[in-house]
């Protein structure tokens, strides 16, 4: 037992803990994230004040987009978060690359990066996630613990810094794409075989279950860069499904609808919304691996909000990027399908003036955006805010050689560009919460 002296102080000591953990505790309840609705072209809070979201992409967190991770040693054919998957567990076993992944996942987003995330002044974190986190392919419906605990430490963090976050499905069961981004290259099975639409949709279901009454869950992003659907309808008539099935279960949150991209008329395939409702078309061409009664008697649509990503792989200069949000912009598609849009992904790579005119651009239009992305290998050049050193050889090095550099994706490891950091902090400084009038 301790003294009568040290004893007192060790009580003050820990009364004075305790109050400043009420403190903080009261402050994050008072500035806990309101619910979002959408109110025809804006995003709303419960105060009826308008909401622009301005933040960034966790992305290669829950689905490693190997030339983001340095994951790739020189002449392999590695291509995707499957391979380092498939690789991991035949040099040391399921269990042992479970632990693997674990050690780079907790390394590489931890609390420090919600708190980087806010002293930004993004209100908004988009989580891009592999199907894989929460089912195996041997298991499908099987929910696993570790993909929960995941995803609710990420919305937990985000409520408790008032951020709100995106649940983004960026790599579907079967593949949205032959992209190496769905997870899983070369597939794209999704709008092809109905049984990965009816896994989706579960999957779908049991996120909507679980986060159905969290406030800081801004939306659904329901499938992340949809590009293998073959047209618009087959596109048109999985979004339908799933609206009908998330519905059923949630009527608050916001769902967000990605397009095919621009080779395919981008957001100008998607039909108008009327007074915030969207009818469904009358009629759906029978895509493979679909069914037109499964869409007929859906209702409207309400709560959505319509996606692009926004890129130009040809040209860095200030001028092309300058012509490519323009004609954007011209398209008016908020007005015309009245409906807020979010650049949900886009990188003005190159120097800063770049930046600052697609913040400007962005601000201008009212769009909500999420950059891509927070972090990256430094050999991918600027694309991360904040930029690893790390070259795990997945061939080679030895279980205790990657599990010590997987600790090193960490973000104290991390560099950064302190011009680029304020140029962010100017941009988002515009999102600043808006009184509708």
């Amino acid at each position: 037992m301790l003294p009568p002296a040290q004893l007192f102080w060790y009580n003050i000591n820990m009364n004075i803990k305790f109050y400043v953990f009420l403190f903080l505790l009261c402050g994050n309840l008072f500035s806990y994230p309101l619910w979002l609705h959408t109110s025809n072209t804006q995003i709303t809070n419960t105060k009826g004040e308008v909401v622009l979201l301005r933040g960034v992409n966790f992305g290669s967190w829950l689905l490693n987009e190997l030339w983001m991770t340095d994951f790739q040693p020189r002449g392999s054919n590695l291509t995707c978060d499957l391979d380092i998957r498939i690789i991991l567990s035949k040099r040391f076993g399921k269990k042992k690359a479970k632990q693997l992944l674990e050690i780079y996942q907790h390394s590489y987003i931890n609390e420090q990066d919600f708190d980087n995330v806010k002293k930004l002044g993004f209100n908004c974190i988009r989580i891009p996630f592999f199907y894989k986190i929460l089912e195996d392919d041997d298991k499908p419906g099987v929910y696993k613990k570790s993909g929960w605990d995941l995803l609710d430490f990420a919305v937990s963090n985000c409520a408790a810094r008032n951020i709100y976050c995106i649940i983004d499905l960026h790599g579907t069961p079967g593949g949205q794409s032959a992209d190496h981004t769905t997870g899983q290259t070369g597939l794209n099975k999704l709008f092809w075989e109905r049984k990965f639409q009816d896994r989706t949709v579960k999957m779908w279901k049991a996120i909507t279950q679980r986060y159905k009454n969290e406030p800081a869950v801004a939306g659904y992003d329901l499938i992340n860069e949809p590009y293998g659907a073959p047209t618009k309808d087959s596109l048109l008539k999985l979004y339908s499904r799933l609206y009908k099935a998330i519905r059923a279960i949630d009527k608050k949150h916001i769902i967000f609808l990605a397009d095919r991209g621009p080779w395919h008329g981008g957001l100008n395939e998607f039909p108008v919304l009327k007074k915030g409702r969207h009818p469904i078309p009358a009629t759906i061409s029978n895509m493979p691996g679909t069914r037109l009664d499964l869409v007929a008697g859906i209702g409207d649509w309400e709560n959505v909000v319509y996606q692009t990503h926004i890129y130009d792989f040809k040209d860095w200069g200030v001028k092309a990027h300058k012509k490519l949000i323009d004609d954007f912009a011209k398209e008016e598609i908020g007005k015309r399908k009245n409906v807020p849009v979010l650049i949900g992904e886009f990188h003005p790579w190159g120097d800063n003036k770049v930046w600052e005119m697609y913040f400007k651009k962005f601000n201008s239009n009212n769009w909500n955006w999420t950059l891509w992305t927070y972090k990256c290998s430094s050999k991918a050049g600027d694309w991360g805010i904040y930029r690893t050193s790390v070259t795990p050889n997945i061939l080679k090095d030895s279980y205790n050689e990657l599990s010590n550099k997987f600790t090193r994706y960490s973000t104290d490891f991390a560099t950064t560009d302190k011009k680029q950091i304020d140029v962010l902090k100017s941009g988002a400084r515009l999102s600043i919460i808006k009184q509708n009038h």
